[in-house]
């Protein structure tokens, strides 16, 4: 073990980071609501169990729906053709958390919490039962690699996963989610195969079965990984002959695999038939792959989710690929298996995978790519001395700016979970003091961040003059303020007369969040429109409450370069789409200017 010491020394240290990290940095079992550990998708995966052993209404989950709406966890049971309500979430993630399930249930009410599936026993358990499947994930991963690479290179890519891609935020901060148990679930099966290989025992067979119908009960697509014990390591036309004759004189394992895996997946089968009536059910509703059209640009390259743009480092693969295809029995089915599961994945119609950092969707496959990874690491160890700087200093910065995103994430409010676009991107790029004003263009490309200087005023109210839609109390400015919100009077469009010998339109107000409303998709808007013969020339927007913290008074700016195209209106409105929030507007204010 002495010669194996540097990637030995790299393990530890993660396993020291996920301790430390996933106990102190944002331990989401201490947190409320829908940043709870148990919230979200996590939930949907986790809603059997509390359906199952708590509220029996495995069938139909609305007493499971009701308590977890409780806790404002963002969990929604689904409508069945039947008329029962299920979660559309397949039940592998459930069946890895029941022994974690187990003891919290156990232990809930002697430490005086309700035994409900969601309190903090509950919470606690599921984190930390997620920790402890990180570290076995990094001690397979380790040992499978010191197999077929120098001690230097494995220990590189060890860190390099664990502190310079989206690993740390999806597996460690995140880790009720599938991708966490499916990255060890890798690393088991790819050990297993190489065991099989070397002594083909039934047992070992058997596990494989297993393995692959538990990371198929987890995510379905998952059912691929059976190619890799079928074709590990097979290089050659010649080693691919050999393997057929190979499983040839093997079938009763193959069909032996093949009933675990059944079986396994059965419970899901099982589930189906019993909650909705048909064997089969497709839960996901209208949302599907679009095969035809892989979104594999917008999965890569785009700012909004991009995989190397916010998880830069594994563009390495592709040097690391090309320096592995000389080690063909492991390029060629590391390098097709990756590019089918990234066929699959990328071709998701929500391609963006809801809220996460970087594209969440491959890291369970990092345990392969860590092979090219690998691969490269070795062959940059054995050049001059330069080359190592570069390729260190890369390192360094891709987990400077991995570190920083994750931050960004959870505490400094510069990354947003899915709407990202290449002009906020730009503004807020490794920046650690926030600007709030550039959150508008989240919604707006049209962001004017120069001093005006020459502005021509086209309209302004203090709303002294009006006798509707006035706030109650505390104005503003003057005596009057309007209080824009769903169920007052309705904000009369203003019908602006705009020049069009100038560049650009800012509509400004002096405002405040009464309340603010903290999901966006209800948030109140805040839009210019351009009109001609009826029809939308073009429209700018933002969403105004995003550009509050809390409770303060301040102004907000709305953008717009004034267009080219001919049109006959301009329009200006405020649209309130919160049941409780709303926004106080006084001194709202247009102005036109040049460059």
């Amino acid at each position: 073990m002495s010669s194996n010491k540097t990637s030995l020394v790299a393990l530890k240290i993660i396993i020291a980071g996920i301790i430390l990290i996933g106990l102190f940095f944002y331990p989401k079992w201490k947190k409320d609501n829908t940043e709870a550990i148990i919230s979200w998708d996590a939930a949907g995966y986790y809603a059997y169990l509390p359906s199952a052993f708590i509220y029996h209404d495995l069938k139909d989950m609305r007493l499971t729906e009701k308590k977890a709406q409780e806790y404002h966890n963002g969990f929604e049971a689904f409508p069945a053709p039947n008329g029962h309500k299920i979660t559309k979430y397949a039940i592998g993630q459930a069946v890895i958390f029941v022994p974690s399930f187990l003891v919290a249930h156990a232990i809930a009410r002697p430490l005086g919490y309700p035994a409900d599936g969601f309190s903090y026993p509950y919470q606690l358990a599921i984190g930390l039962w997620g920790l402890l499947v990180n570290i076995l994930g990094f001690i397979l991963l380790r040992k499978l690699l010191i197999r077929h690479f120098k001690d230097e290179a494995v220990a590189i890519v060890l860190l390099v996963i664990y502190f310079s891609t989206n690993y740390l935020n999806q597996n460690t901060i995140e880790s009720p989610y599938a991708h966490n148990h499916l990255f060890t679930l890798y690393g088991i099966l790819l050990l297993l195969t190489e065991k099989y290989y070397r002594q083909p025992k039934a047992s070992t067979i058997i596990s494989i079965g297993l393995t692959v119908g538990l990371m198929t009960l987890v995510r379905p697509t998952e059912l691929i990984a059976i190619l890799i014990p079928m074709f590990w390591q097979v290089g050659t036309r010649q080693k691919f002959v050999e393997r057929l004759q190979f499983l040839r004189t093997r079938f009763s394992h193959i069909i032996l695999a093949a009933i675990f895996v059944i079986l396994v997946g059965f419970i899901q089968l099982a589930y189906w038939k019993y909650t909705t009536g048909q064997w089969i059910y497709y839960s996901y509703g209208d949302q599907g792959f679009d095969f035809l059209h892989p979104h594999l640009y917008n999965c890569i390259f785009t700012y909004k989710k991009g995989w190397w743009v916010y998880t830069p480092v594994m563009s390495l693969i592709v040097p690391g690929f090309v320096v592995l295809f000389r080690r063909k029995a492991l390029f060629y089915p590391v390098f097709i298996y990756s590019l089918l599961f990234m066929y699959i994945v990328f071709s998701w119609q929500v391609w963006w995978y809801g809220g996460s950092m970087s594209q969440r969707s491959v890291v369970q496959l990092y345990v392969l790519l860590a092979f090219p990874l690998a691969a490269f690491a070795e062959y940059i160890l054995s050049k001059k001395q330069w080359i190592k700087l570069v390729f260190l200093g890369f390192l360094l910065f891709t987990t400077y700016y991995n570190l920083w995103l994750t931050y960004q994430a959870h505490y400094g409010g510069q990354l947003h979970p899915d709407r990202m676009n290449r002009y906020y991107f730009q503004k807020v790029f490794l920046r650690n003091k926030a600007n709030i004003d550039h959150k508008a263009l989240l919604d707006n490309k049209d962001y004017y961040d120069h001093p005006i200087l020459s502005p021509t005023t086209i309209y302004f109210t203090d709303f002294e003059q009006d006798t509707l839609g006035l706030c109650p109390d505390r104005p503003l400015a003057g005596k009057k303020s309007f209080w824009v919100r769903k169920n007052g009077p309705e904000f009369k469009g203003i019908i602006l007369d705009v020049p069009k010998d100038k560049k650009w339109l800012r509509a400004s107000f002096t405002g405040q969040l009464r309340p603010k409303e903290w999901n966006e998709w209800n948030a109140t808007l805040f839009v210019v429109k351009y009109m001609h013969n009826n029809q939308v020339v073009k429209q700018n927007l933002i969403r105004v409450d995003n550009l509050f913290k809390d409770n303060e008074i301040r102004t907000i700016k709305l953008d717009s370069k004034i267009p080219q195209k001919s049109f006959d209106d301009v329009w200006l409105f405020f649209i309130s789409n919160s049941d409780h929030g709303g926004v106080a507007v006084d001194d709202l204010k247009v102005v036109v200017f040049d460059e």
